[in-house]
């Protein structure tokens, strides 16, 4: 029988004053010696460790992989305090998974198997798009679990070698393509829906902003110094790769937000009933449910950023579009940030 190893040390580095613990030859500091915020993340790495050492590489099945890896998902995909979206796909891409092959051992899960779950995506009529990101999300998976020893590195490897699906040659459902929003309906639905969301409506079309972006929208996160103002969202879709995102305010936005302007710089700009942000599924609800009062077609708020470009393409082209919209591109995007910047406050300037 294998002998266990010693089990790591709680230990105090003195010049610091913080505790520390030694895994792997690695040092983790981790607080104040002593409190208690210390100890909790100590018994956390220790409980990690024991976890790899636990382990038994060669029976342990997909289940139990996905055991482990959705503890990782907890802790990793989680934005100023909550847990992301990306959880949930997680949880979708992963559920599947464990329905076909919970019981197999995760070491003999190959490119075969991995064309199975895809198949079985299409058979229940996921999107073309889904389906490719649920695969990514199980490569991962086994990526993650190599790098915790979890399995070898060969078993993730053969996973790439199954090829990405292409549209019209395989049978997976192609989405209708996102289309903007019709003016007259955009009017109607306004008329129907409380002032907030017909400003939250409003500074959409205005600003090309996601939903997310403009339900979070705060006068203290406005700079309004410049003929165009800057809004910089506290959280945006793509913070944790290091990018920034500033959206530009014009003269018509402007008037809009005037109107719902409080003595509070930190509420909310366009709250619901509450006085709270609205959620973005709650705002997409309140419209669709809206269209259905109204008899026009049911819409979603991400449309608007398409109506947005259209508007933007119309004054301007593709480029300027992709600048307001804050979409990347090659890395000379980079390099001319600045001149991207005064694009956009051009633009908004006529349109916004």
């Amino acid at each position: 029988m294998p002998r266990t190893p010693r089990h790591p040390a709680y230990l105090l580095h003195k010049p610091s004053g913080q505790a520390r613990v030694r895994i792997n030859g690695k040092d983790h500091y981790l607080g104040k010696h002593g409190s208690p915020a210390s100890r909790a993340r100590y018994h956390e790495l220790v409980e990690e460790w024991l976890d790899r050492h636990r382990v038994d590489r060669h029976t342990l099945s997909i289940a139990e992989l996905c055991l482990r890896y959705h503890k990782h998902v907890q802790t990793h995909y989680v934005k100023n305090g909550r847990p992301t979206s990306e959880q949930l796909c997680i949880k979708s891409a992963l559920r599947p998974l464990v329905r076909l092959f919970g019981t197999l051992r995760a070491a003999d899960f190959g490119p075969v198997k991995l064309g199975d779950y895809r198949d079985c995506l299409i058979e229940a009529k996921y999107a073309i798009s889904t389906i490719r990101k649920h695969v990514f999300r199980v490569r991962h998976l086994f990526k993650w679990a190599v790098s915790r020893e979890l399995v070898d590195v060969a078993t993730y490897q053969s996973l790439m070698t199954l090829g990405n699906l292409e549209a019209g040659r395989c049978a997976a459902r192609v989405p209708e393509p996102v289309t903007p929003v019709a003016e007259a309906h955009i009017e109607a639905t306004k008329r129907a829906v409380s002032d907030s969301i017909a400003g939250l409506i409003d500074f959409q079309v205005l600003t090309g902003a996601r939903p997310g972006e403009a339900c979070a929208v705060r006068m203290c996160d406005i700079n309004t110094s410049g003929a165009v103002w800057e809004y910089t969202p506290q959280s945006h879709k793509t913070e944790h790769r290091g990018k920034q995102r500033r959206i530009m305010i014009g003269p018509k936005c402007q008037t809009v937000i005037r109107r719902h302007m409080t003595t509070d710089t930190t509420a909310p700009l366009f709250p619901n009933r509450a006085g709270k942000q609205y959620a973005v599924h709650g705002y997409r609800t309140i419209i669709r449910r809206a269209c259905v009062r109204i008899g026009i077609p049911i819409w979603k708020p991400n449309q608007l950023r398409h109506t947005a470009a259209t508007i933007i393409r119309r004054h301007g082209g593709i480029e300027d579009s992709r600048v307001v919209l804050g979409h990347a591109s090659a890395a000379t995007s980079e390099i001319y940030a600045e001149k991207d910047l005064g694009a956009a406050r051009a633009i908004v300037a006529q349109i916004g």
